[in-house]
């Protein structure tokens, strides 16, 4: 045993053991007192809380057992601050503003390696208001008191200066109507001597309303570990991860938001996962991402491979507003590690979507490939109006075009049709073609190409048909060799109303000869 006094303090410490030696047991406990005379507001507590407190007393406490087969330790630590006694009875009681516990217990089992333990700590403080320790346990403040407050009283042993400067040792009781638990955390883990091992932790800090906990597991070969928080507002995030000693690694993030009763509860997931390639030289990593925010959602999903060589990647991103617009995009690539650089051999873009307002969807296409290939599309379509497009070309120079529209009345009848044709490749041809269609009663089309030999050529056809029977087609075509030949023909065909009486004519002509022709039906209306 040890006491020893100072100006501000006084210490006191015990330690006893017992032995039997027949039974190979062991057990003792140890045990120090600590008082301290505070001059100023205790480190780490709040000066307007803590007014007042004159006094610290730490108690120190340790019981523990070994058999020889298996030793257990138990440890715990209880500190106090106390306001300052009466002016004319230092002797009296003491009023406890706050008190902290916390402990540790071990145990170890010799025969087989086996562990196990746990961490503890409680926070306890004074409610505001609470009267002084002569107040009776019927007070008010004990009325308000839920499961985890209630009257607390110790004897406590505190260091007395007396007037002549002598020091003097005195037990006092030290007592608290009412105290709040402010806080309370646990940490116990176990270990198993193959190498298993797992643990939980928690933390509950009940004055801001947050609560933190983790459970962990590690058998040497893998370990995982799961964490989550709740904040003061009822707000959740969490997250969980792991690895094995294969390279393999994994991780999961989440939060969720407080909502009120009825309303849409903001969430969001992430995942990711990373992996050794099978040959061992390189990674393969993937992951998900999706959430809400009120109305609105949305997804993430992506994977990439890689190794010494290069390796390629994909993601796709899809989000709904609530509103009815909608949107989801893809991309993708394939590169080579060249030189210390990353040279992308291949790689596409695909988009497409819904627009809620003007009832639209579209589309959007793109993309390369390492053989020179390159390619665009889009795609739009609205109640008025549908179009597109596509092109494209490649490493020999080759390349090609399309598009149509077509257009609608506010009755969905379709009013217009058009599209149109280009191309050309490396050797030089090229050609063109177009097509229109006015409902359905007025056609007309153009076709029209060359060559690298300096021949052209070129075709037009049409119709135009009217509701009451007549109307008319057309036809010309003509072309042109590499020595500046020129040939061709035209023919046209028009009739009256219910398809009675008309008119045909053709020609033919090749440089300046011509040959016309014409034809008049039985009928034939005027002006036809």
């Amino acid at each position: 045993w040890e006491i020893e006094h100072r100006d501000d303090a006084y210490v006191s410490f015990t330690d006893r053991w017992w032995e039997r030696p027949e039974e190979g047991s062991r057990w003792g406990e140890k045990k120090k007192v600590t008082h301290t005379t505070l001059q100023g507001p205790p480190n780490g507590t709040n000066a307007e809380d803590e007014t007042g407190a004159t006094d610290r007393v730490v108690e120190l406490n340790e019981k523990w057992y070994d058999n020889g087969q298996e030793k257990m330790v138990d440890e715990w630590r209880t500190e106090l601050l106390l306001e300052s006694a009466a002016d004319d009875n230092e002797n009296g009681p003491r009023r406890i503003l706050h008190q902290v516990k916390s402990g540790r217990k071990h145990t170890n089992r010799y025969c087989d390696g086996t562990q196990w333990g746990e961490n503890w700590h409680q926070s306890q403080a004074a409610s505001p208001g609470a009267s002084s320790s002569s107040s009776s346990a019927t007070d008010g403040n004990v009325d308000s008191a839920n499961e985890a407050d209630g009257v607390v009283s110790h004897q406590v042993t505190v260091q007395i200066r007396t007037p002549s400067g002598r020091f003097e040792v005195h037990t006092v009781e030290a007592s608290a109507p009412v105290l709040r638990l402010a806080s309370t955390s646990r940490d116990s883990w176990w270990r198993e001597p193959h190498g298993n091992s797992w643990g939980e932790k928690m933390y509950h800090d009940l004055e801001q309303g947050s609560e933190q906990h983790e459970k962990w597991y590690d058998n040497g070969h893998e370990r995982q570990v799961d964490r989550w928080r709740v904040a003061p507002d009822g707000s959740r995030t969490g997250e969980k991860f792991g690895s094995k000693t294969d390279g393999t690694e994994w991780r999961e993030a989440w939060g969720r938001q407080a909502s009120g009763e009825g309303a849409e509860e903001d969430s969001w997931i992430e995942k990711r996962w990373k992996e050794r390639n099978r040959d061992g030289e390189g990674v393969n990593e993937w992951g998900e991402t999706e959430g809400s925010e009120g109305r609105k959602r949305w997804n993430q999903k992506w994977w990439k491979k890689e190794s010494w060589h290069g390796g390629d990647e994909f993601v796709e991103k899809w989000e709904d507003d609530g509103h009815g617009n909608k949107s989801t995009v893809k991309l993708g690539s394939t590169w080579k590690h060249r030189e210390g650089c990353r040279e992308v051999t291949d790689w596409f873009e695909d988009k497409f979507g819904e627009v809620a307002h003007s009832q639209e969807k579209w589309a959007y296409k793109r993309g390369h490939s390492a053989s020179g290939d390159n390619w665009l599309e889009k795609w739009n379509e609205r109640p008025e109006e549908k179009s597109a497009t596509k092109s494209g070309s490649n490493a020999r120079g080759d390349e090609w075009s399309e598009q149509w529209k077509e257009t609608f009345d506010e009755n969905g009848e379709k009013s217009t049709t058009w599209a149109e044709k280009t191309g050309r490749n490396a050797q030089g041809d090229a050609w063109y073609e177009t097509w229109l269609e006015r409902r359905s009663n007025w056609k007309m089309a153009i076709k029209e190409g060359r060559n690298a030999r300096g021949e052209e050529w070129q075709e037009k056809w049409g119709e135009d048909l009217h509701e009451d029977g007549s109307g008319e087609k057309w036809c010309q075509k003509w072309a042109k060799d590499n020595a500046g030949n020129r040939h061709g023909k035209s023919w046209g065909d028009r009739w009256g109303k219910d398809g009675k009486g008309g008119h045909r004519w053709g020609e033919e002509w090749s440089n300046d000869d011509v040959n016309k022709w014409w034809h008049d039906t039985d009928g034939r209306p005027a002006g036809c």
